[in-house]
């Protein structure tokens, strides 16, 4: 009977998540758990992690993408242990991906704000260059202005969906 297996270092093990995330939601210090998708194997072929497995991270950072244009948000995941037949198991890995989509957040209160400023700057000036007429076309072209500037600015959330891939790698300690 083998009592102790070995993961040699740099060993790939799939999980799929059994939790979401959410940048709008979600902070630092949540915990969330994945299940390892196949048997992670020594060098010798021993099963040392099972299909099915819980391992356990806790989020480290989580932060919507700034802009539009920014390609990604910020998402950092720390391994905590994983739980073999119910023992708790210290594991030393690093995450190398989160499989996660970006989601508009709408608009919020300071889009809102971005339209209404554009579209009193807009009827301001309109005024200015042409009386009552010049304010309200001043003002159309104002607000589509500031939405523009919204929607450009707007942040997009960081979503992990259950079943969401994640990959790790086992690093050794010395």
């Amino acid at each position: 009977m083998i009592t102790s297996v070995t993961i040699p270092a740099g060993t790939v093990v799939h999980l799929a998540s059994n939790d979401s995330l959410h940048s709008r939601h979600d902070k630092a210090g949540k915990i969330i758990t994945a299940n390892v998708t196949q048997d992670v194997k020594d060098a010798k072929g021993n099963v040392g992690i099972p299909a099915g497995a819980v391992v356990t991270f806790k989020v480290v950072e989580l932060e919507p993408a700034k802009s539009k244009s920014a390609k990604d948000g910020t998402l950092t995941l720390a391994v905590q242990d994983v739980s073999v037949n119910g023992k708790s198991i210290n594991i030393a890995a690093n995450v190398d991906s989160v499989e996660h989509t970006l989601q508009g957040q709408g608009v919020t209160a300071g889009g809102a704000a971005w339209v209404g400023g554009g579209a009193a700057a807009g009827a301001i000036g309109g005024k200015i260059i042409g009386g009552k007429t010049g304010a309200i076309i001043g003002g159309i072209v104002g607000g589509a202005a500031g939405t523009a500037v919204a929607v450009q600015t707007a942040d997009r959330d960081v979503v992990v969906t259950p079943g969401a891939a994640i990959v790790i790698h086992s690093f050794s300690r010395t």
